[in-house]
């Protein structure tokens, strides 16, 4: 597919609508007349000039990072809509986690898991009052600063799991493509560790102890804290289910099902040996 054109639309230079490297298909020139340029070179020199080509009416075209558009390619200028990974993970994660991997696998790859470990560790330290041993201040300097240091290993212990677990499964994905997977299946948790500013704000250290003088004399802060509650609630669910449809997409599965199948498969890989030490210690030791 060949237009003879030149930048203002007249006849003169030659354009191809090329497959790239990555899939896409874009407007690109093509070798000049009389050149000895051979297809490999050719190809090269086109693809060198990455995503900016002038269309047969002159007006600039940005390739579009994670597709859209006609042949792949939206105008620069135009409201061409876009694919934004950020907010498509939460309509569709399967379609996001491909284009995701596609084109750039490193995307939010250290955040969404320091979000994760930031949002585990200050719900758990408020589960088990941790504010009645420790001070207000430590617990928020663990939460907000070694906390998403432990996502980042939890997340690199899970892709092996998850990798390992799904070979009998059928799963073909490679394991930084499920680090990715997992990674982006953390996206609900951004909400849920926005939803802790208010808690820190308006009740504080009662957060993390036992008894709460201030809130059993505030209902509104008892209040507030149901409404979060339920919130985080509903973005921890949504994360888990996430991440059964972006592990079935990596993993090559039909079924988001079998996504969840790898899941569980996962978790009993990582206990299975605990239960072993245990039942040795019962009836060994």
């Amino acid at each position: 597919m060949a237009a003879r054109l030149d930048s203002k639309g007249k006849a003169g230079a030659s354009w191809r609508v090329q497959r790239a490297p990555d899939g896409l298909f874009r407007l690109c020139p093509g070798p000049e007349e009389g050149s000895r340029t051979g297809p490999t070179r050719g190809r090269q020199k086109r693809w060198s000039t990455a995503g900016r080509h002038r269309t047969s009416r002159g007006r600039h075209v940005k390739s579009c990072p994670l597709g859209g558009g006609f042949f792949g390619i939206v105008p620069r200028m135009k409201d061409a809509k876009r694919f934004l990974p950020e907010l498509h993970i939460f309509t569709q994660p399967r379609k996001t986690i491909r284009e995701v991997i596609k084109k750039d696998p490193a995307l939010w790859a250290l955040t969404l898991p320091g979000l994760y470990g930031i949002s585990r560790s200050l719900d758990k330290a408020s589960i088990k009052n941790v504010g009645d041993s420790l001070s207000y201040e430590y617990i928020l300097i663990l939460g907000l600063i070694i906390a998403p240091i432990g996502g980042q290993v939890s997340i690199w212990m899970w892709s092996h799991l998850v990798r390992f677990s799904g070979k009998s499964l059928g799963g073909i994905a490679s394991r930084k493509d499920i680090r990715t997977a997992l990674a982006w299946s953390y996206a609900p948790l951004l909400g849920n560790v926005i939803l802790w500013i208010p808690l820190l704000i308006f009740i504080g250290p009662e957060m993390f102890t036992e008894n709460t003088p201030n809130m059993d004399a505030n209902p509104m802060l008892g209040n507030l804290l149901i409404v979060v509650a339920i919130l985080q609630t509903i973005g921890g669910v949504w994360s888990y289910v996430l991440g059964c449809k972006t592990i079935a997409e990596v993993q090559g599965y039909e079924s988001s099902w079998r996504g969840l199948g790898n899941y569980l498969l996962a978790g009993l890989t990582l206990l299975a040996p605990i239960f072993i030490i245990v039942l040795v210690f019962i009836f060994v030791l």
